[in-house]
């Protein structure tokens, strides 16, 4: 019976196999507007850069470099682009990759900390809808589950609601650079202030990175302080940060700064920079120089140079559902700013019958164990 229930399932597993995406596919959204959406994996880099960078929502996590970078560690890009009368005006990046063995997922994203979702020039709201009716079109035909994480204030949260996504309030901190120096400090609390100042009585220095074999010891220092949070550090791979190094720190879209004791490397961060913001990443600490208060002066470093450098926000990087967390970003004197998870679920045949085989299949061996328990 088991023999003749794997059989079947393996027929009606290649019947229902999902074919691959056809790029030529497009929607017409409006016969009085020539506006085309597409999947557009092989886009000119630039071509699709430049809507990012003209876009009030976009983010270096909109990039191609970052979506590549992805595709790399995580699964297969999916670019979807929008042309109105031929110019490409709208874009949204996903991953599509296994949760496990039988759940595909299609996120843009929730993989790091990091924004996506559709965005436009002048955030048309026709051409964001166009975006998210084609990621919903390919995600039914693609995935079981999807998830998108919004800009920043984003506008277009309904959109997808409206198509059955739930959402999820999350929060990061901004602090705001063009303010004048002397009030940004003011600004932070007084604890923190105090850290910093700790910090720099025991002299400790901050330096930027300047070669690819410093990223092995920022690595380590991040696994160890995940480590020391509880963190599974291997969604994020070694290879993975060597990328950012390749692809980002080599073209001024990154940047490392690390605190140092005595010419000793003690602690890390790592930012990205896109337009006029600085986005903290991650950090690492080693354990035994955390009480040196090092991440603190990393911080205010940031804030500083990113004021002098022309920078106008510094997003210190979500993670305030964690409490030490947020009462640490939140002493910088940031606002508290929103922005949501939303996610859906499309559960397949393939998805369902697999689920069905290993209850048949649990059933069986349990089944089993009855009865041999029984012959003795």
């Amino acid at each position: 019976m088991q023999l003749v229930f794997i059989f079947y399932f393996i027929i009606l597993n290649l019947i229902i196999e999902k074919k691959k995406f056809d790029t030529r596919r497009s929607i017409k959204l409006n016969s009085k507007m020539d506006l085309q959406i597409d999947i557009c994996n092989d886009i000119d880099e630039n071509e699709w850069n430049s809507v990012v960078h003209n876009s009030k929502d976009g983010s270096i996590f909109h990039t191609i470099d970052w979506v590549n970078l992805l595709e790399k560690e995580y699964g297969e890009k999916v670019l979807i682009g929008a042309w109105l009368n031929g110019k490409l005006v709208g874009v949204f990046p996903s991953i599509v990759s296994c949760m496990d063995k039988y759940t595909t997922h299609i996120r843009s994203y929730t993989l790091t900390y990091e924004h996506g979702g559709p965005v436009s020039i002048n955030a048309d709201p026709q051409i964001i809808r166009g975006l998210i009716l084609k990621f919903e079109e390919i995600a039914k035909d693609k995935a079981d589950k999807a998830t998108i994480v919004t800009p920043c204030n984003w506008s277009f949260t309904s959109e997808l609601e409206g198509v059955g996504f739930s959402k999820r309030l999350e929060s990061t901190f901004i602090v705001d650079l063009k303010k004048p120096i002397n009030e940004l400090w003011k600004n932070i609390k007084k604890g923190t202030k105090r850290s910093v100042k700790k910090a720099q009585k025991n002299r400790i220095t901050i330096r930027s990175a300047t070669k690819r074999s410093e990223m092995e010891t920022y690595y380590n220092m991040f696994v160890e302080t995940m480590n020391r949070a509880g963190i599974d550090p291997s969604s994020r791979s070694k290879t993975f940060y060597y990328g950012i190094w390749d692809n980002l720190c080599e073209k001024g879209s990154a940047k490392i700064f690390f605190a140092e004791l005595n010419d000793e490397i003690i602690s890390g961060k790592l930012l990205f920079l896109f337009g006029k913001t600085i986005t903290a990443f991650c950090s690492g600490t080693i354990s035994e120089y955390r009480t040196y208060q090092p991440n603190s002066l990393l911080a205010w470093h940031v804030i500083d140079w990113g004021h002098k450098n022309g920078y106008e926000y510094f997003d210190l990087g979500g993670g305030t559902n964690v409490p030490n967390l947020y009462e640490f970003k939140r002493s910088w004197g940031g606002d508290l700013i929103d922005y949501f998870i939303l996610t859906k679920n499309y559960p397949s045949v393939k998805y369902k019958l697999s689920a069905l085989y290993h209850r048949v299949c649990r059933a069986i061996y349990n089944l089993k164990k009855i009865i041999n328990s029984e012959a003795f």
